[in-house]
């Protein structure tokens, strides 16, 4: 029977061969990572913009026309008022006829911090008084960009759809208004993936 060893050749071939299939298997689990955050990104989101339009669709479908303020818009800023059942007379009219409105209510990026998290200009709110209701975080930021004109402004960025990063925008349009939410997430490499969600509604009242 033979009883060599491996000699010092055949061990260094082993031991390369092993380290490629090794380099080859750990970037296909690096692969898979990255893919897999990716798709997570994705999902998270589109969560945070669908959950921030779940709320605000209805609540400007239900807005008092004349309480929006269609002055400041288009904007990133939305303050509207609704039909709201006060008198308890189980209707948002009271005996004269005249429709009952909630306070104002505000939607915007939590520019001053009002619920003390951290989270400022990524995050969107709704405020109405003392009460702050999160709508959604990872907001795309505003952009500081060169515009034509030669100033200085949010929202010049183009992103790589051809739209414009403004993370909350709504536009006048047709009788109603056209809300755009979009959120952002970025990968392990530091490529930032956007979600962009926009809605047309029309306030009822």
């Amino acid at each position: 029977m033979d009883q060599r060893g491996m000699t010092l050749i055949e061990v260094t071939m082993a031991v390369a061969i092993l380290s490629v299939v090794m380099a080859v298997l750990m970037g296909l689990a690096v692969g898979l990572g990255d893919t897999a955050r990716v798709q997570d990104i994705k999902i998270t989101t589109n969560d945070e913009a669908r959950r921030a339009l779940q709320v605000i669709i209805p609540q400007v479908r239900q807005a008092s026309r004349g309480s929006i303020n269609w002055n400041e818009l288009p904007g990133d800023r939305l303050t509207l008022r609704i039909a709201t059942d006060i008198s308890n007379n189980g209707l948002a009219v009271n005996a004269s006829g005249n429709i009952e409105l909630s306070p104002v209510k505000v939607i915007q990026r939590d520019v001053d911090d009002v619920n003390v998290d951290g989270l400022m200009l990524s995050q969107l709110v709704l405020l109405e008084g003392e009460t702050v209701r999160v709508l959604a975080n990872e907001i795309v930021p505003i952009s500081e960009t060169l515009a034509e004109d030669g100033t200085f402004g949010p929202g010049q960025d183009l992103n790589n759809n051809g739209q414009l990063d403004r993370g909350f925008w709504i536009q006048p349009r047709d009788g109603g208004l056209e809300i755009t939410v979009q959120a952002q997430g970025i990968t392990r490499q530091g490529h930032l993936i956007t979600t962009t969600l926009t809605e047309f509604v029309v306030p009822r009242n």
